[in-house]
């Protein structure tokens, strides 16, 4: 202060100072608070020193107080002074704005000053929608197109069954997202189960390989798939066995909303090629009613039981003369029961009627009844060996063929006494499987000069594939 008034003192004394000074007590002085926003942006330096305030009362000041610090508050939320615009507008020649009305302008100064959560509450809706959907930055599946929406959900059908759940939406997630647990269930049971198995081992190997490449496999390329077929040939494969991979990666392709690529003209002609190049017949032989009856001479010496002996016995009748799959008859494990029921089977005026509710051209359940005719005159009659069976199985309901132990009997069991028995004949070097019995009953019945429509009737096939299971020349 002393320094002020001094430089005062200084310049009333020179040349012209008295009057200056009289003209400087003679305006009205404003307050600091309403100092122009150049002279408080330029610093202390640049203020005009003239303008003094005197004096005022603590009863004034605490009285103007409030005023002061609401003029205070505005100016620091934004409200810039009259004097300010006018000052911009002669700068850049446009009409002075009128300043906003008091309610405006500390409304555009809260929108601006708020808090964080202040403003994330006054949000709307739709956009904090918007702002959820935003993909991350740290996804690694590529965008194709209006793939991508549909690989999201698979992703999400994968993810399910370790409890993966994925975040976005302020609201509840069962209102808008199905449950995906039961829906990569459903996909996975329309199809049967070793299809299943077969689709998966083919989709691993097609992301193995266009991993290898440094290729994302979610794309549906030509050339990608051409080089997988190429790959698939140099290990060797048989032709349907390439067929049955492609068949696999486009069945996970198309849930992920691509094309199949197994329609690529190019794909087609080199598979078509290497057909004519490479034949590979099916080498698997039938089990004939003469073979037939040797395995049931055979089973005296393999089994441990006459229970068993009666019980595979009853099985191979029913395999051969139904032209059953195997799925269809007996259990896949020992802790997923399916094939045939008690309540399935049925023996009325020397017919066998068997109601097959789940086969591999019927995975939706409608079911179908075969009935089975007895073989009179011989020991492997289906029905003859069935009503042995039935006579001194256990009293219980459920899976029709169980051992006497209760449990029930599976595949690898039933593929296990087979081999047994033909090893026990010398004929374990030979192409038997499980399924000659289903080969053996077509090459039997086509013999026996069936009506085609019989043989496929017979056999469940919905085509003309049946002609591949008569095969006359891999009879013993």
């Amino acid at each position: 202060m002393e320094n002020l008034l001094a430089e005062l003192l200084r310049k009333a004394e020179g040349a012209g100072g008295e009057a200056w000074l009289r003209r400087c007590l003679q305006e009205p002085v404003p307050t600091v608070a309403e100092a122009r926003p150049e002279e408080e942006e330029a610093g202390p330096s640049r203020r005009v020193i003239c303008r003094i305030l005197p004096p005022r009362d603590p009863a004034e000041q605490e009285a103007d107080a409030p005023a002061e610090r609401h003029h205070r508050s505005r100016n620091r939320h934004g409200e810039r002074p009259e004097k300010r615009r006018r000052s911009s507008s002669k700068r850049t020649g446009s009409a002075p704005v009128p300043p906003p009305p008091p309610e405006e302008s500390r409304a555009r100064g809260d929108r601006r000053h708020g808090s964080s959560s202040s403003r994330r509450r006054h949000r709307s809706p739709a956009h904090r929608d918007e702002s959820s959907q935003q993909p991350s930055s740290d996804s690694h599946t590529p965008q194709h197109g209006g793939a991508a929406e549909s690989a999201a959900v698979v992703h999400r059908f994968q993810a399910s069954g370790a409890g993966g759940r994925s975040g976005g939406h302020s609201v509840s997630k069962s209102s808008v997202v199905p449950d995906l647990g039961v829906t990569a269930q459903l996909i996975r049971s329309a199809v049967a189960p070793r299809t299943w198995a077969a689709y998966s081992a083919a989709w691993s190997q097609w992301k193995v390989f266009c991993l290898s490449l440094q290729e994302h496999y979610l794309q549906h390329d030509v050339w990608l798939t051409l080089a997988f077929v190429n790959m698939l040939i140099s290990k060797h494969l048989s032709h349907s066995a390439i067929v049955k991979m492609l068949a696999g990666v486009s069945f996970f392709l198309k849930l992920f909303g691509f094309s199949s690529v197994s329609g690529f003209f190019i794909v087609k002609q080199v598979l078509k090629g290497y057909k004519k190049g490479r034949v590979s017949p099916d080498a698997r032989r039938p089990i004939t009613v003469d073979l037939l009856l040797k395995l049931h001479g055979s089973l005296v010496s393999v089994c441990s039981s006459d229970f068993e002996v009666v019980l595979f016995q009853a099985l191979f009748s029913l395999a051969f003369f139904g032209a059953f799959r195997l799925g269809e008859l007996v259990s896949f494990s020992k802790i997923s029961p399916s094939g045939l029921l008690l309540s399935d089977v049925s023996i009325s005026s020397g017919i066998l009627s068997v109601l097959i509710r789940f086969s591999k051209t019927d995975q939706l359940g409608r079911g179908s009844v075969l009935r089975i005719n007895a073989f009179s005159g011989s020991e492997v009659c289906p029905i003859k060996c069935l009503s042995s069976y039935l006579a001194i199985r256990p009293a219980i309901d459920g899976v029709l063929f169980i051992h006497e132990d209760l449990s029930f009997v599976t595949r690898y069991q039933f593929n296990r006494v087979l081999r047994l028995c033909l090893v026990n004949l010398g004929l374990g070097n030979l192409r038997f499987t499980s399924h000659s019995f289903r080969i053996g009953a077509a090459t039997e019945a086509a013999s026996a000069g069936l009506d085609e429509q019989l043989i496929r009737r017979l056999g469940r096939w919905d085509s003309n594939r049946f002609k591949l299971y008569i095969r006359p020349a891999l009879v013993l």
